[in-house]
C-alpha cells in the first residue's frame, strides 16, 4: 500500500472485475432463454445434494450474488477517496509499528487494542491469499489465535470488546476461503455465512477437514449435526438460515 499507483491500479482491476460479472448476470437476468440455459449448465455441474431444486431459486441466488457484487464495488470506490486511501494506510502502519513494537514484559497498549490493531492487519493480509493450502492454514491458526487466554483468565474469542473486529475478520476469511473452494460456501449472505462457520468451527475435532455436516429441517428449524467422520462431535440448532444453499438430509463435507 506504499506504492499508490500500483495500490490504485489493483483496486481498479478488482473493480472492473466486479463489473464484468454484473454485466454477465444481467445479461442472464434480462433473458428468460438465458436463464434457463444458465440454470440447466450450472445444475448440471453440481453433485447430487447440491442442486438448486428450481429457476426460481436460482434466480434468487444471482439476484443475492448481484447484491454483494455491488457493495463490493461501493469498497473499492471507497477505498479510492484519497482520505480512505490515507486512513487505511496510516492505520496498516501503526498497526505493523504497535507489533513491532512489542517485546516480552514491554507492552505499553492494551491487549484488545493491540488484538484490534492484529485482526485488521490479518484481515488486509487474507484478501491477497489465492490458493487453497493458505486459506485452510489460516483457519487452522485462527482456530487456535481465538483459544489464546487473555491476562484476565478467559478467551480471546469470549473478549466482548473484540466481538466486531472477530466478527469482520472470520467474514473476510471465510467469503475468501469459500471463493477459491477451500471450504463449502453455507450461505449466500457473507455474515450469515462467517457466523454459521465460526460455530461450526469451534470444535474439539482436532482434522478440520474431517469435518462431515448433515442439515435436517426439525419442528421447522434447522438442525446441523457436525461429524468427525461418522462420529458426532456437536449439534447446532437455528430457527432459521437466511440465504442457506445446502442441501437437507445429505451427508457434506466442509472442506473442499
Amino acid at each position: 500500500i506504499s506504492n499508490k499507483t500500483q495500490y490504485l491500479e489493483q483496486i481498479r482491476s478488482k473493480k472492473k472485475t466486479l463489473e464484468d460479472e454484473i454485466r454477465k448476470i444481467d445479461g442472464i437476468l434480462n433473458d428468460v432463454d438465458k436463464l434457463k440455459k444458465s440454470y440447466t449448465a450450472e445444475n448440471k455441474k453440481l453433485a447430487e445434494n447440491k442442486k438448486i431444486f428450481s429457476i426460481s431459486d436460482y434466480e434468487e441466488l444471482k439476484v443475492t450474488y448481484r447484491s454483494n457484487l455491488i457493495k463490493s464495488i461501493q469498497e473499492c470506490n471507497s477505498k479510492m477517496e484519497p482520505k480512505n486511501y490515507l486512513s487505511l494506510k496510516n492505520t496498516l502502519v501503526e498497526s505493523i509499528e504497535l507489533i513491532e513494537f512489542i517485546k516480552i514484559g514491554e507492552l505499553s497498549v492494551s491487549i484488545v487494542k493491540l488484538q484490534k490493531a492484529i485482526l485488521l492487519l490479518l484481515s488486509e493480509r487474507i484478501k491477497l491469499y489465492n490458493s487453497k493450502k493458505e486459506l485452510v492454514n489460516a483457519i487452522y491458526r485462527f482456530r487456535y489465535y481465538k483459544n489464546i487466554i487473555l491476562n484476565d483468565g478467559t478467551l480471546l474469542k469470549d473478549n466482548l470488546e473484540l466481538q466486531e473486529s472477530i466478527n469482520k475478520f472470520e467474514e473476510i476469511l471465510y467469503a475468501k476461503a469459500s471463493e477459491v473452494k477451500a471450504i463449502e460456501q453455507l450461505s449466500v449472505i457473507p455474515k450469515i455465512n462467517a457466523q454459521v462457520l465460526s460455530n461450526i468451527l469451534d470444535t474439539k475435532i482436532i482434522k478440520l477437514e474431517d469435518i462431515e455436516l448433515i442439515f435436517n429441517p426439525i419442528n421447522y428449524e434447522i438442525n446441523i449435526k457436525v461429524n468427525d467422520d461418522d462420529d458426532l462431535d456437536k449439534e447446532l440448532n437455528y430457527e432459521r438460515i437466511e440465504g442457506l444453499i445446502v442441501k437437507f438430509n445429505k451427508k457434506i463435507k466442509l472442506f473442499l
